[in-house]
C-alpha cells in the first residue's frame, strides 16, 4: 500500500483520534458514578438558562403585539420610554390570567375523573369480593387472586 505522505497524515489522525475516543469512553464507563453527578451538575447549570428563554419567548409574543399598539402617535419622549414596561405588565398579566383560567377549569374536571375512577374501582372490588372461586377461576387473573395474598387482600376489601 503506497500512500502520499498527506493521506498518512490524515490516516495516523484518523487512528489517534478514534483510540482517543475509545479511552475516553472506556474511562466514562469506569468511572460512571463520576460522570453521572457531572451531567446532573451541568443539568443543573442549564436548567435555569433553558426555562429562561422558553418565558421569554412566551412573553415575547403577546409584549411585541402590545408594544407595537401602545401609544402609537404619541411625542412624548416620557411615554415612549414607559411602552416596553407597560407591555411587559400587560403581557405578564395576560399569561398568568391565562393559565390561571386553564387551571380553573381543569382542575374541578379532574377532580370529577378522579372520583368516577375511585367509584369504578370500588365496584369492581365489590364484584370481585362477590364472586365464587369457581368464577374468580375463570378470569384471566384468576388464578392470582385465588391465592392465599390475594384472596386475603380482596377479603379485606370487602366494601358495603
Amino acid at each position: 500500500m503506497n500512500l502520499s505522505p498527506e493521506k498518512r497524515k490524515k490516516l495516523t489522525w484518523w487512528i489517534i483520534g478514534i483510540a482517543a475516543a475509545c479511552i475516553v469512553i472506556f474511562l466514562a464507563v469506569q468511572n460512571i458514578s463520576s460522570v453521572a453527578s457531572g451531567i446532573s451538575w451541568l443539568v443543573g447549570l442549564i436548567t435555569p438558562l433553558i426555562l429562561g428563554c422558553i418565558v421569554a419567548l412566551i412573553l415575547n409574543v403577546p409584549m411585541r403585539f402590545f408594544e407595537r399598539h401602545l401609544w402609537q402617535k404619541t411625542k412624548k419622549s416620557f411615554l415612549k420610554k414607559l411602552r416596553r414596561p407597560i407591555a411587559y405588565i400587560i403581557s405578564l398579566l395576560l399569561i398568568v390570567g391565562v393559565v390561571v383560567g386553564v387551571i380553573w377549569l381543569v382542575i374541578p374536571q379532574f377532580i370529577e375523573a378522579i372520583k368516577v375512577i375511585a367509584n369504578e374501582v370500588i365496584d369492581i372490588v365489590r364484584h370481585l369480593s362477590s364472586m365464587s372461586e369457581d368464577e374468580l377461576a375463570e378470569l384471566p387473573f384468576g388464578s392470582v387472586l385465588l391465592t392465599s395474598n390475594g384472596m386475603s387482600s380482596l377479603t379485606k376489601c370487602r366494601i358495603g
